[in-house]
């Protein structure tokens, strides 16, 4: 008598356990913007500098760089800031593949709204607007961090994350874009909107953030992509 026993399915592959080495970078990156916030809202703008920076800043603005400031201060609006991260998404769509631009879009988006929570429990006014002749107008106390810079880091630092797999992609992701949050930082400056201290902290925390999410999500980023694994658009292909 012939006994009909079940072949044993061979064990699939493990899945990945949290990326420990993104988990401790981007802790210290947190860690660091945290305590620039707490350093410069304890000791005062006048003390640190900070306000004498921005007056500063205020004599010697010119027509180029203001009007560069305002373009960025509207693209980094919370109105336009989401268009601008489903364009960039759509791009990495179409370039190497859907999995990718779902992976970069959640990354960036928590590295935009991480720094929501500290606006709150920093609470640190806004440069005053007439002292240092603002060119926008912000009343409210929640100048640490900043936004815009937040919405540059989560970008910069979610797009290499999501295309680390080419070291020759990333490199240029950081290459172009570590100088492009510093121009974001300093345009925040050149309005009048922040304290040097803000755009400093700010893409700490929030590409500290990206990371963070990056390292504990990793058996996430798995399913994401293999949910999307080969649904690329046709003229796409990967870099």
């Amino acid at each position: 008598m012939l006994l009909l026993v079940p072949a044993r399915r061979r064990p699939g592959p493990a899945p990945e356990r949290i990326d420990r080495r993104l988990v401790a970078w981007g802790a210290s990156m947190v860690a660091l913007g945290l305590l620039i916030g707490v350093w410069v809202t304890s000791t005062g703008a006048r003390h640190t500098g900070e306000y004498a920076l921005d007056a500063d800043l205020s004599r010697h603005r010119n027509v180029a760089g203001v009007a560069l400031a305002r373009l960025v201060d509207v693209v980094g609006s919370p109105l336009v800031g989401p268009f601008l991260l489903l364009a960039l998404a759509a791009v990495l769509w179409w370039l190497i593949d859907r999995g990718t631009a779902a992976w970069f879009l959640g990354l960036a988006i928590v590295g935009w709204f991480s720094v929501t929570v500290c606006k709150v429990a920093f609470h640190r006014h806004r440069p005053p607007t007439a002292a240092i002749h603002a060119l926008v107008v912000e009343h409210g106390a929640d100048s640490f961090p900043s936004g815009h810079t937040a919405l540059a880091a989560g970008i910069v630092v979610g797009a290499a994350v999501a295309v680390r797999g080419n070291r020759a992609v990333r490199s240029w992701v950081l290459l172009v874009g570590i100088p492009l949050i510093a121009l974001v930082g300093l345009t925040r400056l050149l309005l009048g909107a922040h304290y040097l201290g803000d755009v400093v902290g700010s893409p700490l925390i929030a590409g500290g953030a990206v990371l963070l999410a990056a390292g504990l999500l990793r058996p996430v980023e798995d399913r994401v992509r293999g949910r999307f694994d080969g649904a690329r658009l046709p003229r796409g292909s990967r870099m």
